[in-house]
C-alpha cells in the first residue's frame, strides 16, 4: 500500500495586511490636502480679483481654523475609539473631512470657517487613530515599518498642493482633495476591525475571523496570536485590580507623554543633531554625519521594534524604568561629558575637544 503524506506547511501571505494599512493611510493622505490648502488658496482668495474676495483678517481665520480644531481632534478620537471602533472612526473623520470640503466649496465665509474647523478636528482624529489601527493588525515582524510612513503619505499631498495647487482652480483642488476619500470608501468593505477592539468587546469570533484574513492563515493557525492578545488584556486588567491604574500613573504617564511632544514640538529634539555640524571638523562632518544619523536612526528602528517583545517578556513596570536608566545615563553624559558649544568659535570647539 502507497504511503500517504501530508504538507502540513502553510505558506502565509501578507497581502491582506498590506491592503488594510494602505487603505488606512488614504487617510494621512486626505489631511495632507487639507493641510496645503492654505498656501496657493489663501493668496488667490486675498487677491484684489478674486472671485470671492477674503480679507486678511478673515484669510487668518481661515488658516489658523485648522489646527484649533486639530486640538480637539484627539479627544474626541478617544471617545470614538473604544465605542465604535479603530475602523469606523476612521470612516468617520474621512467622512468629516469630506463634509469640511464641501462646506469649503461655498463662497460663504461662515460656512467656511465650519468647514475649516470641521477638518481641524478631522486631522487631529486621524493623528492618534492611524497608528493605533496599523499597530493593531500588523504582525511584529513589520509593525514598525508600517507604522513609520504616516510622514510619507501625509507630506507627499503638500508638494502637490504647493506644486500644482497655483495651476488649478478653486472648485478643481477641491475635487482632487476628495479623491482619497472617495477612493478609501470604495474599499472600506476590504478594511478589517482590529482584533484588539473585538477582543476589547469580547467579540472572540469575528476577532479570530479577522486576524485569520489579515493573516492569511486558516483560524487553526492563529489561535496562538489571539492567546497572544487576549496574554495582554489579562497582563493589563491585572495591572488595574492591583492598584496600578491609580489616578496618579495615569496622569503620569499622560504628562510625560504631553511633555514630550510639547519639546519635540518646540524644536528641542534637533539640538543633538545639530552639533554634528559643531563636533566635527571639515574633513570629517561628512563620515561624522553619517556614522551618527546611523546610530539615531538606528536607535530609533531597536527601540520602535523591540519595545513590544521586551513588554511582553519584563513587564511593562521593567521596561519603563530601563528606558528611565538609559536616559538617567544619557543625562549624565550630557552634564559631565558633552561640551558647551554656545558663543565659541570652531577652533576653541575643536581645543576643547581634543584635551
Amino acid at each position: 500500500m502507497e504511503e500517504v503524506r501530508y504538507d502540513f506547511t502553510v505558506k502565509t501571505s501578507r497581502r491582506n495586511l498590506y491592503l488594510a494599512v494602505l487603505i488606512a493611510y488614504l487617510g494621512p493622505v486626505a489631511t495632507g490636502f487639507v493641510l496645503g490648502w492654505s498656501s496657493p488658496y489663501l493668496v488667490q482668495l486675498e487677491a484684489p480679483n478674486s472671485e470671492f474676495p477674503v480679507t486678511k483678517s478673515q484669510g487668518a481665520w481661515l488658516a489658523s481654523l485648522l489646527p484649533l480644531g486639530t486640538v480637539f481632534g484627539p479627544f474626541v478620537c478617544g471617545w470614538l475609539l473604544d465605542s465604535v471602533g479603530r475602523r469606523q472612526t476612521i470612516l468617520l473623520y474621512l467622512l468629516m473631512i469630506l463634509a469640511g470640503w464641501g462646506l469649503m466649496s461655498t463662497w460663504s465665509i461662515w460656512l467656511m470657517y465650519l468647514g475649516r474647523l470641521l477638518s481641524g478636528i478631522a486631522y487631529g482624529i486621524s493623528i492618534a487613530v492611524t497608528s493605533i489601527y496599523i499597530g493593531e493588525i500588523s504582525e511584529n515582524s513589520v509593525r514598525a515599518m508600517l507604522n513609520t510612513m504616516f510622514p510619507i503619505f501625509s507630506r507627499t499631498p503638500l508638494l502637490i498642493s504647493y506644486t500644482l495647487g497655483p495651476q488649478i482652480p478653486y472648485h478643481g483642488f477641491i475635487f482632487l482633495s476628495c479623491l482619497p476619500v472617495i477612493l478609501f470608501l470604495l474599499m472600506y468593505n476590504k478594511m478589517p476591525e482590529t482584533p484588539h477592539f473585538l477582543l476589547l468587546k469580547n467579540r472572540e469570533d469575528e476577532a479570530t475571523e479577522a486576524l485569520s484574513c489579515l493573516r492569511q492563515l486558516p483560524e487553526a493557525f492563529i489561535s496562538k496570536e489571539i492567546n497572544e492578545i487576549r496574554g495582554c488584556f489579562a497582563y493589563l486588567t491585572y495591572q488595574c485590580e492591583n492598584g496600578n491604574n491609580s489616578i496618579l500613573v495615569q496622569w503620569g504617564v499622560l504628562l510625560s507623554l504631553a511633555t514630550y511632544i510639547i519639546v519635540c514640538s518646540c524644536g528641542l529634539s534637533s539640538i543633538s543633531m545639530s552639533l554634528i555640524g559643531e563636533y566635527f571638523p571639515s574633513h570629517l562632518k561628512a563620515k561624522g554625519s553619517t556614522v551618527a544619523t546611523f546610530f539615531f536612526c538606528g536607535a530609533a528602528f531597536l527601540s520602535t521594534n523591540l519595545f513590544p517583545d521586551a513588554v511582553s517578556s519584563f513587564g511593562l513596570s521593567r521596561t519603563c524604568w530601563f528606558s528611565c536608566g538609559v536616559l538617567l545615563v544619557a543625562t549624565l553624559f550630557e552634564i559631565f561629558v558633552v561640551p558647551e558649544t554656545s558663543g565659541l568659535s570652531f577652533a576653541e570647539i575643536q581645543d576643547i575637544l581634543n584635551k
